[in-house]
C-alpha cells in the first residue's frame, strides 16, 4: 500500500466521518433511551453533523477490489426500522427523497422516516465494521463507496429526515409519547434481537474513538 493512500484512509475527515457515523449508529441502537421529542431533537443535530462530515471526505480511486463484508443483515435492519417506527407512532409517514441519478433527471422515491434511518444506519455500520478491520485495500475501498452511496443514496436521505423533522419540531405536533405500555411491550418482544445487534463487532474500537465533539448532543444519554 503506498504513502499516498495510507494518508488518505488514515486521514483527520475520514477519522472524523468515522466518528460520527459510529456515533449515529450507537445512537439508533440505543434509541429506547429516548422521548419522541428527545430523539427528534438528537437527530436533528447529529444528521447535520453527518451530512457536514459526508461531504468533506474526498473521493478514493479504486485500483483494485477488496472483499468488502456486508455485516448488518435483514434482522438487524428490520430491528432498526420497527423499533423507529413504532417510537414515532402517529409521526410516522412517507417522505419525498430525490435521488441524484447518471441522467439529467433526479428521482423521486417516497420512504418512511423510519426506513430512512434504517437505510442510512446499514450503510454507516458497514462502513464502520469494514473499516475497524484494519486491511488498507479494504479501508480504500469502503470509503470510495460509502462516498458514493453518500451523493446518490443516503446523503439525500438525510436532507429528507432534516426537512421533515425541522417541520415537525417547529410545529403544533405533539411529540409526546403516545402509548408507553405499548412502546414497553415492543422493546421486551425485540430484546433478544437487540443483544445481538453486531454490537460486541463494534464496541471493541468504539471506545478508543474521542468522543468529546457529541457531549452537547447526547450529554451523558448514550454510554
Amino acid at each position: 500500500m503506498n504513502e499516498d493512500f495510507s494518508s488518505s484512509v488514515y486521514s483527520k475527515n475520514i477519522i472524523e466521518f468515522l466518528t460520527v457515523a459510529s456515533e449515529y449508529c450507537g445512537f439508533l441502537e440505543k434509541s429506547e433511551k429516548f422521548s419522541k421529542r428527545e430523539f427528534l431533537e438528537k437527530s436533528q443535530k447529529i444528521l447535520a453533523l453527518l451530512y457536514l462530515k459526508s461531504s468533506l471526505i474526498d473521493k478514493i480511486e479504486i485500483i483494485e477490489d477488496g472483499d468488502i463484508e456486508r455485516f448488518v443483515t435483514e434482522s438487524d435492519y428490520l430491528f432498526i426500522q420497527e423499533s423507529l417506527s413504532a417510537k414515532f407512532g402517529t409521526l410516522e409517514q412517507f417522505i419525498d427523497v430525490w435521488e441524484p441519478r447518471a441522467s439529467e433527471k433526479s428521482e423521486v422515491v417516497q420512504v418512511s422516516l423510519s426506513e430512512c434511518f434504517a437505510d442510512i444506519y446499514q450503510d454507516l455500520k458497514d462502513f464502520a465494521l469494514n473499516y475497524q478491520i484494519g486491511n488498507e485495500q479494504i479501508m480504500i475501498e469502503i470509503i470510495s463507496q460509502s462516498k458514493l452511496n453518500f451523493e446518490v443514496f443516503w446523503g439525500p436521505r438525510i436532507l429528507a429526515l432534516l426537512n421533515t423533522i425541522h417541520n415537525i419540531i417547529y410545529s403544533d405536533e405533539n411529540l409526546e409519547d403516545e402509548n408507553e405500555e405499548n412502546n414497553h411491550k415492543h422493546k421486551k418482544k425485540n430484546s433478544k434481537t437487540k443483544n445481538g445487534l453486531l454490537n460486541n463487532k463494534f464496541e471493541s474500537y468504539q471506545d478508543d474513538l474521542d468522543n468529546d465533539a457529541f457531549d452537547d448532543i447526547f450529554g451523558n444519554d448514550v454510554e
